[in-house]
């Protein structure tokens, strides 16, 4: 990162923009009152390529006044392609998604570390280490410190030096729940969305599902058995629902 250290004669509100060569704004790094006096902002690149860039700085007084200064800057970043296995797991030993795998290349050997946060606060780490360069793959499955990883979303946060990055997953290890609301016209019940294998009379049919609720079993209505199973988008299988004649 960089730091740049500025000073105002007066309370002012700053923002800082990031730009990019001809004057193309890239982003607002932040917007907020500071003191007269000295001030410092810290500057960590993410998802930047590089490159040179500026940041401008804008104050603007209680008065309206405003002033701008201009900070050059180099982005060297030493993690490129951060990426995931995928965006969703279930880390609950059945051998399907159980691991979430994060891949990321290293331009150099540096310290790296790989927390999962939830909302902004710490939940597990993955990884805090030295690593050499080149193509680096990190597995989790799943394991904290304390209690056991309960479903929801999370962010995966990878830091190095001059480098943070968020990519964002969630966790899903409880399987569809099927119920029969009545057998003819057949119509069953689902607790999330999922795909549903439906065997009726010995023929197979699939039906997906978007939403909870309940739902018509398409075709002839069965004359002796329907078995249906729930798969939903975690891998997660639930038990079969068998109804007889």
């Amino acid at each position: 990162g960089a730091t740049v250290s500025f000073s105002l004669a007066a309370p002012a509100t700053v923002t800082a923009t990031l730009t990019a060569a001809g004057g193309v704004i890239v982003s607002t790094l932040m917007t907020e009152p500071r003191p007269a006096g000295q001030n410092i902002y810290v500057f960590v690149p993410q998802n930047l390529a590089g490159g040179t860039y500026v940041i401008v700085l804008t104050a603007v007084a209680l008065d309206g006044r405003a002033q701008t200064a201009t900070v050059p800057v180099s982005v060297n970043p030493i993690i490129s392609g951060f990426a995931s296995s995928g965006a969703l797991f279930s880390p609950n030993g059945d051998g399907r998604l159980d691991t979430l795998e994060f891949r990321f290349g290293l331009v150099s050997s540096a310290q790296v570390k790989l927390r999962v946060l939830s909302r902004g606060l710490w939940v597990a780490t993955v990884f805090a280490g030295a690593l050499e360069a080149g193509p680096q793959a990190l597995s989790w499955d799943g394991r904290k410190r304390l209690g056991r990883l309960l479903d929801g979303r999370y962010e995966a946060e990878l830091t190095a030096p001059g480098f943070v990055q968020r990519f964002p997953f969630a966790s899903d290890t409880r399987a569809p729940r099927l119920r029969l609301l009545r057998l003819r016209p057949a119509r069953l019940w689902v607790s999330e969305p999922a795909e549903v294998v439906l065997t009726v009379d010995g023929r197979r049919r699939t039906v997906r599902r978007d939403r909870a609720g309940g739902f018509a079993v398409p075709g002839r209505p069965p004359r002796r058995v329907l078995r249906a199973v729930a798969r939903d988008a975690a891998a997660n299988v639930g038990r079969p629902l068998v109804a007889r004649r």
